[in-house]
Parts: structure tokens; C-alpha cells; sequence
């Protein structure tokens, strides 16, 4: 007997409706019934073939159950692939962006029960995720050169296809990178090296590198004007589900984003000193806004 290689997939994205799921359950509970009372006749009057039947039918069911009761409680349809995507915005994309910050540790040498040290600091994110969206924007706050960088993007996740936008504040594009294409080439061995892709490895989709637009686009976060560079790229039909694939995804955004950084550190806005904390997230939509003035409150 041969399964299908997408059966795992197919079984994610089946949709049952209520009434189908009401009936399977008023079947197993009927046929559990049945069996323990088969059970108990066999006890009390002594008949050895009631159990016997009573314990072939449970070995029947048993793994009948089980599949059931798991594929009752898997997340499945589209409400299912929502919900991953929404885990993605406020799960794992945080989670790894918060180590965005390189900390620099002493060298010590690796023994197997030996734990690593924890890294000395987090970034902030912030993010405008709305329950039942694909798209959110987000808000990264790194220490850079003495200050505290925004990093500002936004994440259009659609299914099999992502489509990403690096958000330079409108207050600082000079007239120099409003010419066709200058913003793009301000970032050009960032944009080269996110272009690369990964071999195929089997799956129906290839694992592209980004495809960016040499032109961008005018966007409005929170209020503050945006100037954008956009990119896309295609994912496995499996990424909603996939949590290596995720984090790979993921882990690679924030690289994207640190280089981003390094490349072009003056079309990221200065939102505080970093002689202190992290800024208070109001100074933060101040100064993107291109109100200057919120730095020295």
C-alpha cells in the first residue's frame, strides 16, 4: 500500500464540518461502548471468546482513536494556516530578532554538559500584528555606534510566497537617493547577497533568494512616512507548518536585517542615546515621524 507524498500536506489543509466530526465520534463512542460491555458479559458470566473478542476489537480501536483524537486537535484549514501565522509575527520572528544584538563573549573551551553563557542583551521588537492578517509591520531597536537604531520592516506572508519591505525614514532619503534606483544601489551588496537562493532540495518549490524592485514605494506606519524598498520570494507550500523551516527563515531575516544595518547605518533613524536603556516606544514614533526634537526629552 503507497501513500501519496503530499498526504501529510492534504490532511493539514482538510477542512471536516461539524456534523461529519459529531458523527465519527458518536461512531467510536458507540463502538467503545459496545466493546466494554462485551468485556463485562465476558467477566461476569466466565466466557473466555467475549474476551477474547472484546480484546482483538480493542486492538482494533485503539490506534483508531488515537489517529482521530490527533487529527481532531491538529490545526488544520485555513484557520489553521491563520493561526501558524500569526505564532510566526509573534513567536519566532521575535524571538530571533531580539538576538540581533552581537555580544561579544569571552573565549572558553566547549565540554558536552557545559551550557553556553546567555547573551548579555535583547533588542525590542515591536510589531502591529492584527489577528487574522497576513501582513504586519515591524519595529527593531538595535544599539549601533553609541545610539539606538530602528530598524523598520514589514512581513506580507502568503502562504508560499513572502513579500518583504525594508522601511527607510521619508526625513532621511536625501534628493541624491530620490533618483531611479539610488536607494536600491545604497544597499547593493545586501541586496546581491539576499538575492542568492538555496539548491532544490525535492520539494515542488524552489528555495529562492529575494527578488527586490529597483524602485520603491511610499508607506504610513503608526503615522510616520515611509520611503520602501520591496522584495519577495517564493517558501515550501510546507512553511506554515515547518518549524526548521521558520527558523531558518527567520534566523535569515535577522542577518538580512544586520547587514542592512552596516552597509547604510545613516537611513536608520537615531532614536536614542546608548549610553541608556532601550527608548521609551512613544520617543520612538516621535522621532520616526521626524520629530527630532523627542531625542533631547
Amino acid at each position: 500500500m503507497s501513500f501519496s507524498p503530499n498526504v501529510l500536506r492534504d490532511l493539514k489543509t482538510l477542512t471536516l464540518p461539524w456534523s461529519t466530526k459529531l458523527f465519527v465520534l458518536l461512531v467510536l463512542l458507540v463502538s467503545a461502548g459496545m466493546n466494554i460491555a462485551l468485556f463485562v458479559m465476558g467477566v461476569m458470566n466466565g466466557r473466555s471468546d467475549l474476551l477474547t473478542a472484546t480484546i482483538q476489537m480493542f486492538g482494533v480501536l485503539l490506534p483508531i482513536i488515537l489517529l482521530v483524537a490527533v487529527l481532531a486537535r491538529a490545526e488544520s484549514g485555513v484557520a489553521g494556516l491563520r493561526r501558524r501565522t500569526e505564532i510566526l509575527y509573534l513567536s519566532v520572528i521575535p524571538s530571533v530578532l531580539a538576538r540581533i544584538c552581537e555580544s561579544p563573549q569571552p573565549l572558553y573551551a566547549p565540554e558536552p554538559r557545559r551550557r553556553p553563557p546567555q547573551p548579555a542583551a535583547s533588542a525590542p521588537v515591536f510589531t502591529n500584528a492584527v489577528h487574522g492578517e497576513c501582513h504586519a509591520d515591524f519595529v527593531v531597536l538595535v544599539p549601533c555606534a553609541g545610539v539606538w537604531k530602528a530598524v523598520v520592516f514589514r512581513l506580507e506572508v502568503n502562504v508560499g510566497r513572502i513579500n518583504f519591505n525594508l522601511c527607510v525614514p521619508r526625513h532621511l532619503v536625501t534628493p541624491a537617493l530620490k533618483r531611479p534606483a539610488a536607494l536600491a544601489r545604497r544597499f547593493a551588496h545586501t541586496l546581491e547577497g539576499a538575492g542568492a537562493g538555496r539548491p532544490d532540495e525535492g520539494d515542488d518549490r524552489l528555495h529562492t533568494g529575494y527578488a527586490f524592485l529597483k524602485e520603491p514605494i511610499a508607506r504610513t506606519i503608526d503615522g510616520a512616512s515611509f520611503v520602501c524598498l520591496v522584495g519577495g520570494k517564493f517558501v515550501s507550500r510546507e512553511f506554515l507548518w515547518d518549524s526548521a523551516e521558520q527558523l531558518y527563515f527567520a534566523q535569515d531575516l535577522m542577518f538580512m536585517l544586520r547587514a542592512f544595518l552596516a552597509e547604510a547605518p545613516e537611513l536608520f533613524a537615531d532614536v536614542g542615546e546608548g549610553t541608556s536603556g532601550p527608548p521609551a516606544l512613544d520617543q520612538v514614533r516621535a522621532v520616526l515621524k521626524g520629530d527630532l526634537g523627542a531625542l533631547r526629552q
